[in-house]
Order: C-alpha cells, then sequence, then structure tokens
C-alpha cells in the first residue's frame, strides 16, 4: 500500500498542479477513507474539486 500511495501521489501532483493543495487534502482524504476505498475514487476526490 505504501508504493501505491506514493505512486497515487506522483500521479496527483503531475494530473492536478495543486502540490500543496493537493498535500492537504490527501491528508483529509487518507484520513476519512482510511485506505479502505480504491485510490481512484481518492484521486478522483481530490481532482474534482474546484479551487
Amino acid at each position: 500500500m505504501i508504493y501505491q500511495l506514493k505512486t497515487l501521489i506522483f500521479f496527483l501532483i503531475n494530473k492536478c498542479y495543486q502540490p500543496i493543495i493537493f498535500i492537504i487534502q490527501i491528508r483529509s482524504i487518507i484520513k476519512r477513507y482510511q485506505i479502505k476505498h480504491d485510490v481512484q475514487n481518492a484521486w478522483k476526490e481530490v481532482c474534482s474539486q474546484p479551487y
């Protein structure tokens, strides 16, 4: 799961171009999801939010 999180982080930074906001968002998402849900749902939630 650690490897998947690293991949997710790199993907999201490249995809969203919002690294600082992303770091804040992914922390809350990790807490909320507790890594139970698909990581794709997490990145969709981050990238779909309007900034």
